[in-house]
């Protein structure tokens, strides 16, 4: 079986079983003698083309690029993937808009634009990053999870949540009076200290909500402006602060209660831990693969001026 239609079976089969294509794949890409016959398979030809003062890491990417932009050639036929047939038409069209879709198709493999074209390159390379990071892919234990959520407890933890209420004295009604219309309503609510719901008729009227439950500084940023939830969830919880200022004006609030962050067991978030550590990674999977499959090319470089 020749080299492409061995890689287009593997590509397929790493759908449905990953760990055994992942073997086949190592197998092929070292040049074993005995995968489906006796004789050993060829190395597969392949140019770089390099600026001529590269760099030897620049050189490196480059290998690794064209050997991505071959195996996804070889792997995903570029005549059958809507992305890439609608850029080889459009590019055909910028030269002869006579030409039917299936002329300007065929006109654009014949000038090989489906290995030079940068776009069609760059797809070219996300499906063979894919498709290996599939056949490479195994779950992680219950032990590297746990691990990689030690490691990374910023991420995982839910942050600090309060239950409030909220008087608000508007800029735009108050205007030059508004500082000193605070400063009476502070002396009030200290002096006075009425319950919430007698507070809920002073102020002014606003869209914003009154009262908010168990939310984070993040989402009382999302309503009230950026630094605005840090400086409730700081408050002291039964006690009137303020004014707070946002951009509507300013604002007395008074936390009812307030829940300290925690980080949740790992039979919650285990889903969310999983895909966070494959995101990490699959990246660096795909790069030793494409460092295995360098010893079934040979790899002459170019170097243009």
């Amino acid at each position: 079986m020749e080299l492409t239609h061995l890689v287009r079976a593997l590509a397929r089969a790493a759908t449905r079983r990953p760990l055994v294509s992942f073997v086949l794949i190592g197998l092929l890409l070292v040049g074993a003698r005995r995968v489906l016959g006796t004789v050993a398979l060829p190395p597969r030809p392949l140019v770089v083309t390099v600026p001529a003062s590269a760099e030897p890491a620049a050189i490196d990417r480059a290998v690794d690029d064209s050997i991505l932009v071959d195996f996804g050639a070889q792997t995903h036929r570029p005549q059958a993937d809507p992305a890439i047939v609608a850029r080889l038409i459009q590019n055909m069209r910028f030269v002869d808009d006579t030409l039917s879709p299936e002329a300007a198709l065929q006109r654009a493999l014949e000038l090989g634009m489906d290995r030079t074209d940068p776009v069609v390159r760059q797809r070219l390379k996300w499906l063979a990053h894919q498709t290996l990071a599939r056949a490479t892919f195994e779950p992680a234990t219950d032990q590297e999870l746990q691990t990689y959520v030690d490691e990374h407890r910023e991420r995982f933890a839910r942050p600090p949540r309060v239950r409030f209420a909220q008087i608000f004295l508007s800029r735009q009604h108050r205007g030059e009076e508004l500082a000193r219309d605070s400063v009476v309503l502070a002396a009030k609510l200290s002096e006075q200290r009425p319950p919430i719901e007698a507070a809920d008729r002073l102020g002014d009227p606003s869209l914003l909500p009154r009262h908010l439950a168990w939310v984070s500084a993040r989402r009382i940023d999302g309503l009230f402006g950026l630094g605005f939830g840090q400086q409730v969830v700081a408050a002291t919880v039964g006690e009137w602060t303020g004014p707070i200022a946002s951009s509507f004006g300013l604002h007395f609030v008074y936390v009812q209660e307030r829940r300290d962050g925690s980080l949740p067991p790992l039979a919650q978030i285990g889903d969310q831990v999983a895909h966070e550590l494959e995101r990490d990674r699959r990246d660096g999977r795909v790069r030793q693969a494409v460092r295995r499959m360098r010893q079934a090319y040979q790899i002459r470089l170019e170097a243009r001026p």
